[in-house]
């Protein structure tokens, strides 16, 4: 295997698209490592994350399985269009890129009225950086399919929650991916999927929604300090990948 040091970051790049051509999918980590040209630590040394470096290759990483504009505009159409229990599943991963026990463990106290924004501030123990974390809930959004100012419609679900339950419904997690395979099925996928549940219903992850939120910010100008400390990454080059994914898909 060459020396990493004595090659440009195209030709790192060129590797990995190459690769990619070669298996027919975009390899992971320890397939570059098999596989590739040069190694994986090449790539962590080069690049901030192995991510980061697909992503600028003009590749999608592993698993992310991104939903498109298109796709994303038609969850949030399926997502309001459900009874208040699976809207507010479907909805409230869409806009707050958190950890599933978030909402499996939600508290009406972590929700706190702040001029006119809804704050939900997140205990230590839920977040992926172990600190107190609060994140404004958002009211409106830019559907970006259609470039259309719309409510989101999760504070008003919000509200319905803590009136109406003492946690969040269907706080189990059989019961949020039903609710979501529900969601699913009304959605016409301009991409393959890579999960398909039972009926042939292409299935979105937590994972899919939380990745696509991090294009949806980056879209918006998001800067990558704001997103790593939104989405709980680690350092804000992380966030580089999610620019990078725009620069070379129109679809997203």
């Amino acid at each position: 295997m060459p020396k990493g040091n004595r090659v440009s970051d195209e030709e790192l790049l060129r590797d990995l698209r190459e690769l990619a051509d070669d298996l027919g999918y975009v390899p992971t980590a320890r397939e570059v490592q098999k596989n590739g040209t040069y190694g994986r630590a090449t790539y962590e040394q080069r690049f901030p994350t192995f991510s980061v470096a697909v992503a600028k290759a003009g590749l999608i990483p592993k698993p992310w399985n991104l939903l498109t504009r298109k796709e994303i505009s038609e969850w949030h159409k399926a997502s309001v269009s459900q009874d208040p229990d699976y809207a507010l599943t479907g909805i409230f991963f869409q806009f707050l890129p958190v950890k599933l026990d978030v909402y499996l463990d939600f508290e009406p106290e972590w929700l706190t009225a702040l001029a006119e924004d809804t704050i939900l501030s997140i205990p230590p123990e839920h977040t992926y950086q172990n600190e107190r974390l609060e994140i404004k809930v958002p009211e409106t959004w830019t559907d970006p399919h259609t470039n259309e100012k719309k409510e989101t419609s999760l504070p008003d679900l919000l509200d319905w929650c803590i009136a109406e339950h003492s946690s969040t419904p269907l706080n189990y997690t059989d019961s949020i991916e039903y609710a979501w395979n529900k969601i699913s099925s009304e959605i016409n996928f301009e991409t393959p999927r890579p999960h398909i549940v039972r009926g042939g219903v292409r299935k979105v992850t937590k994972t899919d929604l939380y990745h696509t939120h991090g294009v949806h910010l980056a879209r918006n100008g998001a800067s990558t300090e704001w997103i790593a400390q939104r989405m709980g990454l680690n350092k804000p080059e992380q966030a580089e990948a999610y620019y990078a994914i725009l620069d070379h898909h129109d679809e997203y």
